[in-house]
C-alpha cells in the first residue's frame, strides 16, 4: 500500500487516501470554486514521492523518477521549467497552449479551461471548438464580427425593354456600372447597404447614336434602400432605323385615277432580336409635291403582310387638294389632327407647315400605326411606298425614318 501526498493548492482533509491516487479537478466560473476529490483505485508506485509537478517536495527524493523537487517545493520533471510548464506547453492552474493537460493541472485532456475558468475571452487557446466563438462572439469559421457581424447589402437592379442589342451602359456610382446588350433583368455588381441612396443614370454616348437606339430612365432613378433588394429601375428604349429617299413620279394620265403610276419605294432591313412593336411613328424628311391631293403613301411589313396608309390623296381621296407638301412630317397615332384634317384648314395654295400629325385613310379619317403593326417583330422587311395618281405635277423625299417602341 502507499499513500498519496496531498497536492499543492488542494484543501484540507485531501492529504490522501490509503490504497488509493487523488485526482483533484477544480472548475473555476465567475466567483464559485468547486473541488471535486475521487479516489481511485490504481496501482501506486510506493515510496517514490509524487510524479508530477503538482505535488509538494522538500528533495529530489519526494519525486518520481525522471522529476526533480524545483525552487518552488514542486515536483518538476526533468527538461521542464521550474515554473511548472508541463511538456505540453500547459501552465501550472492554465490550459494547456496546445491543448494538453496539465498532470493534475486541472485542465481536461484535450484542451478544456483551466482550473480558475477559461481564459478572458471564453475559451482557452486550444481550448474552443472549431468554429467556438470568442470575447467577441465571432466564430473561428468565419461568422459575424464582433459588434454584431458585417452589415447586411442589398441588390440594386430592374428590367431594361426595347434594346435591340446595345451596347447600354448603366451608372448607379463610379465603379458600379452594368453593361447591357440585350432586354431582360440586370443587377449592379456591388450592393448597397441599409438605408444607402442611390441614382441611376444613362452616360452620354449610350447607346450609340449610330445605332438608332434611345433609352431613358423610366421610372426607379433615384431613392432609398429600405432593407429590401431593388427591383424597380425601369429603363425603355427606342429604336429608330432610317432608309433612304427618292423621286415621285409624275402619273403619265390626265385625271385622278385610282391605280397605276410608277410607285416610289424605299426599304429598310431590320434585324432588332426580339423586339416586338409596341407602338410605332414614322417621318418623312424633306417631302415636297405641288399637289398635295395627287400622292398616296404606304408602310407595310414583310413577313407579316400588315400595310397601314399614312395618307391617299388627302383630304378627301379625290385629287382636288392643290395645298403644298414642303417639309418634314411626323406620323404617329399620339398626334393631334390627322394630316388629311391639316391639309383641309389651310388655303388653297399653301405649303403644309412641318408637324407632327395622325395618318389618315381614303375616306381621310384617322388612321393608326400602332393598330396596324402592333406585336409583330420589329425585325423583317419596312417599306415605304409613295405613288402618284394625278398628272402635271412631281415631287420627291429626301429620306424616311420609322420609330418603334416597345409594348
Amino acid at each position: 500500500m502507499c499513500v498519496a501526498r496531498r497536492k499543492a493548492g488542494t484543501g484540507p482533509g485531501l492529504q490522501g487516501c490509503s490504497g488509493f491516487f487523488v485526482v483533484t479537478i477544480e472548475f473555476a466560473a465567475m466567483r464559485a470554486v468547486v473541488v471535486v476529490s475521487l479516489c481511485l483505485v490504481v496501482a501506486c508506485q510506493c515510496g517514490t514521492g509524487a510524479d508530477d509537478a503538482t505535488y509538494v517536495c522538500t528533495g529530489d527524493a519526494d519525486c518520481a523518477d525522471g522529476w526533480v523537487c524545483g525552487a518552488n517545493n514542486l515536483c518538476v520533471e526533468v527538461g521542464g521549467t521550474a515554473g511548472g510548464s508541463t511538456a505540453g506547453g500547459g501552465v501550472s492552474g492554465g490550459s494547456t497552449a496546445g491543448g494538453g493537460s496539465t498532470a493534475g493541472g486541472g485542465s481536461t485532456a484535450g484542451g478544456g479551461s483551466t482550473a480558475g475558468g477559461s481564459t478572458a475571452g471564453g475559451s482557452t487557446a486550444g481550448g474552443s471548438t472549431a468554429g467556438g466563438s470568442t470575447a467577441g462572439g465571432s466564430t473561428a469559421g468565419g461568422g459575424n464580427t464582433a459588434g454584431g457581424g458585417m452589415p447586411q447589402t442589398y441588390r440594386l437592379g430592374g428590367t431594361v425593354v426595347g434594346l435591340a442589342g446595345g451596347p447600354l451602359l448603366l451608372r448607379a456610382s463610379a465603379g458600379n456600372e452594368v453593361t447591357l446588350a440585350s432586354n431582360g433583368p440586370f443587377t449592379f455588381p456591388v450592393r448597397l447597404a441599409n438605408g444607402a441612396s442611390y441614382t441611376v443614370t444613362i452616360p452620354a454616348g449610350f447607346p450609340p447614336p449610330a445605332s438608332g437606339q434611345r433609352c431613358v430612365v423610366q421610372s426607379g432613378a433615384t431613392g432609398t434602400v429600405m432593407g429590401a433588394d431593388v427591383t424597380t429601375v425601369n429603363v425603355r428604349c427606342t429604336l429608330t432605323l432610317t432608309g433612304d429617299g427618292g423621286f415621285i413620279i409624275d402619273h403619265p394620265t390626265s385625271g385622278c385615277q385610282m391605280s397605276g403610276g410608277t410607285p416610289m419605294i424605299t426599304q429598310i432591313f431590320a434585324d432588332a432580336g426580339n423586339f416586338t412593336v409596341g407602338s410605332v411613328g414614322v417621318t418623312l424628311h424633306h417631302l415636297e409635291h405641288t399637289w398635295a391631293g395627287d400622292i398616296l403613301s404606304t408602310v407595310s411589313h414583310q413577313p407579316s403582310g400588315r400595310t397601314a396608309f399614312l395618307f391617299d390623296r388627302p383630304p378627301t381621296g379625290n385629287c382636288d387638294s392643290d395645298r403644298k407638301y414642303d417639309g418634314t412630317y411626323v406620323f404617329s397615332d399620339d398626334a393631334g389632327p390627322s394630316v388629311c384634317a391639316a391639309l383641309a384648314s389651310i388655303d388653297s395654295g399653301f405649303v403644309l407647315p412641318s408637324s407632327t400629325f395622325r395618318p389618315c385613310d381614303t375616306s381621310g379619317a384617322p388612321g393608326s400605326l400602332t393598330t396596324t403593326f402592333a406585336g409583330v417583330p420589329v425585325t423583317g422587311i419596312w417599306r415605304l411606298t409613295i405613288t402618284d395618281r394625278g398628272q402635271n405635277d412631281e415631287g420627291a423625299v429626301d429620306a424616311w425614318s420609322i420609330t418603334f417602341a416597345p409594348p
